[in-house]
C-alpha cells in the first residue's frame, strides 16, 4: 500500500478508498498473471498434488471475479466461497488438472 501513497488510516476519506479500490484493481491483475503462469506448472506435478493446485487456482480466481464484482470494496464485505462453491470448483479441478497430463 505505502507504493500507493496508502495506510491503513486512509480508508475513511472517500478519495483515498477510491484509491485503495484503483490498488485493489491492480492487484487483481496482477494475480491473475501469477495464476496463469502458475498454470504451467500443473503438467510437473504429480495427480494429487496437481488436483490440489487446480482447486486452488480456480477457487483463488473465483474469489477475484467476486471481488471484481464488488467493485473492489472488500473493506465493506470480506469475499469468500460458500460450501457448494468449493465442491463445485473440486469437481471442475479433477477435469481441469487433466488438461495439463
Amino acid at each position: 500500500m505505502a507504493k500507493f501513497g496508502l495506510n491503513e488510516n486512509n480508508f475513511t476519506d472517500p478519495v483515498l478508498r477510491n484509491k485503495f479500490c484503483e490498488v485493489m484493481k491492480y492487484q487483481i491483475e496482477r494475480t491473475k498473471k501469477l495464476f496463469s503462469e502458475g498454470e504451467e506448472l500443473l503438467k510437473y506435478l504429480p495427480k494429487k498434488l496437481k488436483i490440489e493446485i487446480a482447486w486452488t487456482i480456480l477457487g483463488g480466481r473465483k474469489i477475484l471475479e467476486k471481488i471484481e464484482a464488488a467493485k473492489y470494496n472488500v473493506l465493506k464485505e470480506r469475499p469468500s466461497l460458500k460450501k457448494y462453491e468449493l465442491i463445485s470448483l473440486l469437481i471442475k479441478a479433477y477435469s481441469y488438472a487433466k488438461r495439463f497430463s
